[in-house]
């Protein structure tokens, strides 16, 4: 799998947080409600922050001709630059927002592939691009080296893919990773009573994660 050309180096490392988040805690210690999550909001990003994601995004298309996904060998679970806690939340909620609205309850079965990435369509208030910026920018801007981090790049190799390549499953399962990861972090896990597919190297089972890479690789 192929990384992002970062704009610049990791602050520092995060330390092991994933233990909080498995127990429904918010990242900076303080209790978060079973299914309560912030509102959703435009991510704030640093000027340039467009250019910046589009070019790396061009170059990933290029490459992402075919899956090759493959499991982290990072030391941490859970990697957040310090202080960035609540914007990477708030990135991987609206993320998740997003998926639910252009692939959730069926809608990956009319997937329109033009329209998502046509700004002016409007396609169900959503934009390729803007997606894509939002993932470059949380991994390569707010998170460290580690599984969260490998799984961020993942769903984006999956969803760039699944656009470019017209694949349902492989949005199916973007979806399904960005769906995980935000459970976890903001809705308070297994307590939450929300669906979890174990799809994630972060939080999720490694004999399902075997499964999609088995399902996807080579497509």
């Amino acid at each position: 799998m192929k990384k992002w050309v970062a704009a610049g180096a990791a602050v520092c490392a995060a330390g092991v947080m994933a233990a909080a988040a498995v127990f429904g805690l918010d990242l900076w210690g303080e209790p978060r409600a079973t299914g309560q999550a912030p509102e959703r909001q435009a991510v704030e990003k640093p000027d340039g922050m467009a250019e910046e994601a589009e070019a790396a995004v061009r170059e990933l298309e290029e490459v992402y001709t075919e899956l090759d996904l493959s499991f982290s060998d990072a030391d941490y679970s859970v990697g957040i630059r310090d202080g960035k806690q609540e914007d990477a939340l708030a990135a991987l909620y609206d993320l998740h927002e997003a998926f639910n609205n252009i692939t959730g309850y069926g809608a990956v079965e009319v997937f329109a592939y033009d329209d998502i990435q046509d700004k002016d369509a409007g396609y169900e208030g959503e934009y390729y691009g803007d997606i894509t910026e939002n993932m470059y920018y949380m991994s390569e801007h707010l998170l460290e080296p580690s599984l969260l981090q490998h799984d961020i790049d993942k769903g984006a190799e999956l969803f760039i893919y699944g656009v470019q390549q017209e694949n349902q499953r492989a949005l199916r399962y973007a979806h399904r990773i960005f769906h995980d990861l935000d459970v976890h972090l903001n809705h308070g896990g297994e307590e939450s009573g929300e669906d979890i597919w174990h799809v994630t190297e972060t939080f999720g089972k490694e004999s399902v994660v075997e499964t999609m890479h088995s399902a996807l690789n080579g497509n």
